[in-house]
């Protein structure tokens, strides 16, 4: 392989690398979508008092799946309030 050729591939590969690495820049440039906090806060309510009605039914083990859901998206929507302002 000749050197000119060599030369161009390196060159070439010099620039897909620069065009990805834009191309990736500017998509995690873009803002974050906001997150809606009072619809999410008002799903996780209702979580929970699905759960206490569950509780006051004998069923536990659906109680507690609904439980571990509420917490779960409760410290997703706090996480992603902290990290999102």
């Amino acid at each position: 392989m000749s050197f000119h050729r060599k030369a161009f591939l390196v060159w070439l590969a010099l620039m897909i690398s620069v065009g990805a690495s834009a191309i990736v820049a500017a998509h995690f440039d873009q803002p974050m979508p906001q997150v809606r906090g009072d619809a999410m806060d008002d799903l996780i309510e209702a979580a929970w008092a699905h759960a206490k009605d569950l509780r006051k039914s004998d069923a536990a083990e659906e109680a507690d799946r609904w439980e571990n859901l509420a917490t779960a998206a409760q410290v997703e929507l706090e996480w992603r309030r902290l990290n999102y302002r």
